[in-house]
């Protein structure tokens, strides 16, 4: 049911739009987790484990990611300056994100809840399926978006050198320790 979050050599960029496309993959996963966490099926125990595997992606390895849209690839793009949907679609990728944050910040506080009590978990049950199925809604429009218009650009708007040094800003970030937030206990 669950995806590990791993850091090391296999989560260090290969190129630009590999790396993306990998960090796309995982939000995937981890959003069908969040939303799974609904299933009656599931036990407490499988429960409490997909709280901490998903609270811990979205705190730790989402936020690089969402770094590296905002802080290296958005600005870049942004300076190149695009037309047409390339635009709207880098206008939408700013919006998307914070409303994305929100649907974060609500579900992350669900999932701090289900952690601190089992019992929360089961009466919190179809609320974690809703808020994990906003999520999958939100990321797969935001996703195919970045796909469809921003991920392309990519070889028509940036140079070799860009990519180059969004790639090493990339792994730079990744090198920092991690920035979880501690869940209550």
């Amino acid at each position: 049911m669950l995806t590990p979050l791993r850091r090391g050599p296999a989560d260090q960029p290969r190129d630009l739009r590999s790396h993306l496309l990998a960090c796309h993959q995982r939000i995937r996963q981890f959003s069908k987790t969040a939303r799974r966490l609904g299933d009656p099926a599931i036990s407490p125990a499988e429960a409490a484990e997909a709280c901490r595997a998903v609270r811990r992606y979205f705190t730790v390895a989402f936020p690089l990611h969402a770094q590296d849209e905002d802080l290296s690839l958005l600005p870049r793009l942004v300076a190149a300056r695009p037309q047409g949907d390339v635009s709207r679609a880098l206008a939408s990728m700013r919006k998307e994100h914070a409303s994305i944050d929100r649907a974060l910040r609500d579900a992350v506080a669900l999932w701090d809840r289900a952690l601190v009590d089992e019992g929360a978990w089961i009466t919190e049950r179809s609320r974690m399926g809703r808020v994990g199925a906003r999520l999958e809604e939100l990321f797969d429009a935001h996703l195919l978006l970045e796909e469809t218009f921003i991920f392309p650009a990519l070889d028509t708007l940036l140079t070799p050198e860009d990519k180059d040094a969004i790639v090493s800003e990339i792994r730079a970030r990744r090198a920092q320790p991690p920035g979880e937030t501690a869940p209550p206990k």
